[in-house]
């Protein structure tokens, strides 16, 4: 995807402290928002082709990120995007067995920590880890930003704004392929894996529908990220399944080459502008 930035004409330096900022780590790259408490887009930038991994510190000094980063706001965010998570519905949900409930999935290293997000929709606590370095460098930034993971607003998202609508969304971003099942108003799948290619879409996105007894002629898919309706996944996908629609977002202003609006998805969320 190509690198994009975008900056208003009314973008003021000087009022960040009303602003909302929201930074989302990608697997090829990172995008960062910037929106006012009108839910106006104020700044948009994406840059593809880092992935900082164990080197965040490169992120925080980044020349693209560096005024952002040193800057207030009202409210600020870091979405992380990783494979390993669990859900657990918050009526069973304590505190003190957090990391009990992460460890049925996954395992946890002492260098590790195990972060909680909450969710009105699905009411649920999202748990994933991240290393106890990283937290530190992220709680370095000004405002001490809150961190997230991308499912969070995803989740949200769709189960928000495309209530009554069954079918399975699918988000694809760099490498990691994010699978969902909405029906009747409730969530019943979410999950991230890794998909390299469109063979890797096609083949996770066919097996799961087919999976969860998804009927191909009732049933839609909805797909969002790098998806596009000229991308091959989503070619093949077609001659299978009888509906795939795009979701759909509007930006007051052209992206460039190849991206998407709905590429946005999260940080348009994270920061109250969808």
């Amino acid at each position: 995807m190509n690198d994009f930035k975008y900056v208003s004409d009314d973008y003021n330096i000087n009022k960040t402290i009303t602003y909302r900022l929201s930074i989302q780590l990608n697997p090829d790259g990172f995008s960062v928002l910037i929106a006012d408490a009108h839910k106006n887009i104020l700044f948009l930038l994406h840059r593809k082709g880092e992935n900082f991994g164990d080197n965040l510190s490169e992120f925080k000094d980044n020349m693209d990120l560096y005024p952002v980063t040193n800057l207030r706001f009202a409210r600020s965010v870091i979405l992380v995007n990783t494979t390993e998570f669990t859900l657990v519905p918050s009526e069973y949900y304590s505190e003190d067995l957090r990391e009990l409930y992460f460890r049925f999935s996954h395992p946890l290293m002492d260098f590790e920590q195990v972060m909680t997000n909450r969710l009105e929709n699905p009411d649920a606590r999202l748990l994933f880890k991240l290393k106890e370095k990283h937290i530190g460098l992220i709680k370095s930034f000004h405002n001490s930003p809150a961190i997230v993971h991308s499912s969070v607003p995803y989740l949200e998202y769709i189960m928000t704004g495309y209530q009554g609508e069954d079918g399975l969304f699918i988000h694809h971003t760099g490498n990691l392929l994010s699978l969902s099942r909405t029906r009747n108003n409730q969530l019943e799948l979410h999950n991230i894996i890794e998909a390299v290619d469109d063979n890797d879409i096609t083949y996770h996105t066919l097996n799961t529908f087919k999976h969860l007894g998804m009927n191909r002629d009732s049933d839609k898919i909805l797909y969002s990220g790098t998806l596009n309706e000229n991308s091959e996944a989503v070619n093949i996908l077609s001659r299978y399944i009888g509906q795939i629609v795009p979701l759909k977002n509007e930006f007051p202003f052209e992206l460039a080459g190849d991206l998407n609006e709905n590429y946005f998805i999260n940080l348009l969320k994270s920061t109250g502008c969808v």
